[in-house]
């Protein structure tokens, strides 16, 4: 019986080494890899430099707006826009959420600098030389490191702790949101546990609360008291603030003097996110139908149709589906619909959020409240919390990961490019 089962566990060994070592002799995986690693940087300083060449080198224009923020003078959002038909517009976004731009500026990169650069370098001579009335080509505005303090300091918040894909409202909004009850959404009563009165060390005992948390009021209830946000809590995690932060409001005032936005018919938005789903797959989140006049479900769908998944599956509203956008289903102030608005004259909008798995989101709020509660109790062991929310957004060490992150963010991008170009959805 011994000289039956050692074989068949060596054979089973060597079929799992072989398994894992496979991608490393396979050329067009290695290629894939390497590429991929060519578009990631390893902090915001180089992310820039990177959208920056790459943007530069194809005559786009280019715009850096710096941002006012004491004792950091080098913060800007940086915009590369590429001329085409005014009337379609297509925004791609990164870094909304900070240390989660080290992937959509991977994906800028990807497009600019990627297969598709010799088609960029005809489209700008073509504009350079031709009119832009005759151009079928949208109007392409690259927006990297809307929250270049969050980027540069690993932090998903911004100078002043606020969430900015909560913040996208006007004065009488905050007002409004101010006026409702703080616990409307269990926000104050897992207050401590998301949020604790001190610095934590290695006794922290997060996941036995969170297991605790969670039988006692379920999953759901927990992850929609924290990630709906609080309006009325300045040092906790998820806050909207009470004004409009200036990324938000830069951006916007930038795109109305650039853009001619009641002019336009078709926009196109895809903010790019990681740290909800499944690890490497990306979620299409949309706001929920009754919120927002802009999603067309129905043409999203045919834009992203793809072969190889179930599209419907990864199509998703805020709040709707059991999937990486439960719990989403009253957060206002997104990029989306703040953006958006400013098109209001648009007969077809899609706008969208694409939100790239990582890690079990049990890890993530582990790594955010760690982060958070040194920031403000122990800034002098912020640096190690950082590193690890870094490693909760962006997975560093895995080429795989990396790999599906540029591919699928090019191909979503590229499909949305299509759609604006061409007149079937008029």
């Amino acid at each position: 019986m011994k000289h039956r089962i050692l074989p068949s566990i060596l054979a089973i060994a060597s079929a799992a080494l072989v398994y894992r070592l496979q991608p490393y002799f396979d050329k067009d995986i290695r290629k894939a890899w390497d590429y991929a690693e060519r578009c990631f940087s390893s902090d915001y300083y180089d992310a820039r430099a990177l959208f920056r060449m790459y943007a530069s080198s194809l005559n786009l224009e280019m715009h850096s707006i710096p941002l006012d923020i004491p004792d950091h003078d080098d913060l800007t959002i940086d915009v590369a826009i590429y001329r085409g038909n005014e009337k379609n517009v297509l925004i791609h976004m990164s870094g909304t959420h900070g240390v989660e731009g080290f992937a959509g500026s991977a994906v800028q990169s990807s497009i600019l600098g990627g297969e598709k650069r010799k088609f960029w370098q005809s489209a700008v001579k073509f504009t350079e030389e031709g009119s832009k009335s005759n151009n079928n080509l949208p109007t392409v505005v690259f927006v990297h490191a809307l929250n270049p303090y969050g980027f540069a300091k690993l932090r998903r918040w911004n100078e002043n702790n606020v969430d900015l894909n909560r913040n996208f409202l006007n004065t009488q909004q905050f007002i409004q949101r101010l006026a409702l009850d703080a616990n409307r959404h269990g926000y104050v009563d897992f207050y401590d546990l998301f949020n604790p009165p001190a610095a934590l060390g290695w006794m922290d005992p997060y996941l036995p609360l969170a297991l605790y948390n969670i039988i006692k009021h379920g999953y759901a209830n927990m992850k929609k008291s924290v990630v709906t946000g609080s309006y009325h809590h300045p040092k906790g995690i998820f806050y909207g603030g009470s004004e409009l932060q200036q990324s938000n409001k830069l951006l916007s005032t930038f795109l109305q003097n650039e853009l001619d936005v009641e002019q336009v018919d078709r926009v196109g938005l895809v903010d790019v996110h990681t740290g909800l789903g499944p690890k490497g797959f990306d979620t299409i989140i949309a706001p929920n139908d009754e919120k927002s006049s802009y999603i067309d479900r129905d043409v999203l769908v045919s834009i992203l149709q793809d072969d190889n998944l179930d599209i419907e599956k990864r199509i998703v509203a805020f709040g709707k589906d059991s999937s990486a956008a439960s719990g989403y289903g009253d957060v206002v102030g997104t990029v989306e619909e703040g953006i958006g608005s400013l098109f209001s004259n648009a007969k077809k909008a899609i706008l969208l959020c694409q939100e790239f798995g990582t890690i079990n989101p049990i890890f993530v709020s582990q790594a955010l409240r760690e982060e958070n509660a040194a920031y403000w109790h122990a800034p002098g062991k912020r640096i190690e919390a950082a590193q690890r929310v870094r490693g909760a957004f962006y997975l560093h060490n895995d080429p795989q990961w990396k790999t599906d992150i540029v591919t699928r963010g090019a191909d979503v991008f590229w499909k949305m490019f299509k759609y604006l170009e061409s007149n079937e959805y008029n």
